[in-house]
């Protein structure tokens, strides 16, 4: 074999070897441009793609081709930025929908302790979640994605909005108290 392909493309024993498709960004922010001949027979090579949904068909395409290889006997590996990207959205989405739903009932409890009063635990609860629809929605109407950054988003919006709605009830608690 050719010596420059040795231990870079193909194993030294000549069983293992690398694939290895570019992705490069276009000149569009959000969309990705495929320039592999490789991805030229899946989408048509050159084609200005939409982000997440390209990508995903790209990783179900190289996955039914990895399928078919592996149904020969054939043991691959697949990784790179759009797997990476799939797999953490993934387990983004999953931490969400595990941890909201706890983070929902300990801010109740809590605010039921700190208020030991249902209409002001009911209020704050709804500040926080009409907080958390209007950040999220105006994030998607913005063509906003979650990403690791904004990802923490909702976490942030729920402590500032609660520490906020908190000093307000106990502020109006204190002056009620005062008349």
């Amino acid at each position: 074999g050719n010596p420059l392909h040795e231990e870079r493309l193909i194993s030294r024993d000549g069983r293992s070897s690398c694939v290895t498709v570019r992705i490069d960004k276009a000149h569009h922010v959000g969309r990705w441009r495929i320039e592999s001949e490789m991805a030229a027979g899946w989408r048509g090579g050159g084609q200005i793609l939409d982000a997440a949904s390209e990508r995903e068909r790209i990783c179900a395409a190289v996955d039914a081709a990895v399928a078919r290889h592996a149904a020969q006997g054939r043991t691959w590996r697949v990784g790179g930025m759009p797997y990476n990207r799939r797999e953490y959205i993934r387990l983004m989405n999953e931490d969400a929908a595990a941890f909201l739903p706890v983070l929902g009932v300990s801010a109740a409890l809590i605010l039921g302790f700190i208020y030991r009063n249902l209409p002001a635990t009911l209020l704050t609860l709804a500040v926080m979640a009409a907080s958390l629809v209007w950040s999220l929605g105006l994030m998607a109407l913005t063509g906003g994605s979650l990403n690791l950054l904004t990802n923490m988003l909702p976490v942030l919006v729920v402590v500032a909005g609660t520490s906020d709605s908190i000093h307000i009830v106990l502020h109006y608690y204190e002056e009620y108290g005062r008349t």
